[in-house]
């Protein structure tokens, strides 16, 4: 989101919680019909992500896919406190001592977990919807984090031993 929360903050009516403070708060917009999509309902963790990796293995596999009918009713407090891991890209490398080189670790399941399990936690904290009657809004649907997340990844990365 921009830095400047006025040029789109007028434009939402705050269904729950609020508008992010924090560098690791975000902020969940929905269509202006109250609605998110069928995958974002699968990134929130409200569908089982199993079933989006059929859908996809069935479309690749040239099959005809059939989406789910009912993808089910869910409230604001299924969303909020919602949270997710950051996982900042340096820390997916290692130094090897004897070639001096850092080797990507992305394939190593274990390595990966690790790095997942001690991520940062970023949190939905609020959940917003275009006013009735905008004609015009700067966020669509979907997650926003703020401008301050962006720069403290951006220092994370300058300060890791990859980047120096």
């Amino acid at each position: 989101m921009p830095k400047d929360s006025s040029l789109y903050e007028n434009q939402y009516d705050v269904k729950a919680g609020n508008w992010p403070t924090n560098y690791n708060e975000c902020v969940l917009v929905l269509t202006s019909q109250g609605n998110i999509s069928d995958f974002l309902l699968y990134t929130l963790g409200l569908r089982e992500y199993s079933e989006i990796q059929d859908l996809v293995t069935q479309f690749s596999n040239g099959k005809e896919v059939k989406t789910p009918e009912n993808l089910g009713t869910y409230n604001y407090d299924d969303i909020l406190e919602t949270t997710f891991k950051l996982i900042n890209v340096n820390d997916c490398y290692e130094y090897d001592g004897e070639y001096k080189v850092w080797r990507d670790k992305t394939d190593n399941k274990e390595y990966m977990k690790n790095i997942v399990e001690n991520g940062e936690n970023l949190k939905i904290v609020g959940i917003v919807q275009p006013k009735v009657g905008a004609t015009s809004t700067m966020l669509s649907s979907g997650i926003y984090y703020p401008d301050s997340l962006t720069k403290h990844v951006i220092e994370n990365a300058k300060n890791s031993k990859i980047v120096q």
